[in-house]
This record gives structure tokens, C-alpha cells and sequence, in this order.
């Protein structure tokens, strides 16, 4: 009598199916560039205007704000998020270095956004900080 097994329910897949993106991987793809192309615009945008109504206060702005305003911090997290996602999408390493490349490049992008808002809004929550009640 022949012994059969029973198919085994986590089975590697075939190196081909392995060897191509998901649609998550695609999904964190289109996130990471679209964060890379916010930070690359947001000195035009939001850190202009701030910069302006900061002008009218008259005060010395945290070094974080300034970096915001003036566009380094917001650029060079864009290149970097951008260079993480060019190189996560080149075909010639493994799924698993690209993936990782792509998850950083989200990530770098989403600690962008995080710094770029903190910096923007800290001299207002400073000023709010000076009110007092009386």
C-alpha cells in the first residue's frame, strides 16, 4: 500500500512567483514616491509660507524650523527617500533587499513629513507656551 501525505498548507512558493513584487509591494512603492515627491515640493509650498508669517514675528526661529524653511531638511529627505525607492525597484538583487529598500524608503519619507511638521509648527507652540492666564 502506497503512503500519500497531505499537501502541506505553508509550501515555499515557485522561485518564479518569488521572484516578482506583490501588490503591497507595489502599494509601499507608490506611498514611498509620492512622500519623496511631497518633501522635494514642500519648501515651495508650506515652508515659503511659514517662512513669511515667521518673518513677521520678528524672532529667532529653532534651528529645525529654519532647516524647514529654507528647504534642506525637506530636500535631502526627498533625494534620500527617492535614491531608497530607485534602488529597491532595480531587478538585478533580490526580492527580499529590494522589499527592504522600498520599507526604508517609506519609512525615511514618513520620518520627513514627521520633522518637516514638527519644525514648521515648533515656534507657534513656543509662542503658545509664553501665554499666560491671568
Amino acid at each position: 500500500m502506497s503512503e500519500s501525505t497531505a499537501p502541506h498548507a505553508l509550501e515555499p512558493l515557485p522561485a518564479s512567483a518569488a521572484a516578482t513584487f506583490t501588490s503591497l509591494d507595489w502599494i509601499a512603492t507608490i506611498l514611498a514616491g509620492n512622500t519623496g515627491v511631497f518633501l522635494l515640493g514642500f519648501p515651495f509650498v508650506a515652508g515659503h509660507r511659514f517662512g513669511a508669517m515667521y518673518a513677521d514675528f520678528g524672532t529667532h526661529v529653532p534651528l529645525l524650523t529654519s532647516l524647514v524653511i529654507q528647504g534642506g531638511l525637506p530636500v535631502v529627505a526627498g533625494v534620500a527617500v527617492l535614491a531608497l525607492l530607485v534602488l529597491g525597484l532595480r531587478a538585478r538583487q533580490p526580492v527580499a533587499r529590494r522589499r527592504a529598500m522600498i520599507v526604508s524608503a517609506f519609512l525615511v519619507g514618513g520620518l520627513g513629513i514627521a520633522l518637516c511638521f514638527y519644525g514648521l509648527y515648533q515656534p507657534i507652540w513656543a509662542l503658545a507656551g509664553q501665554i499666560k492666564a491671568s
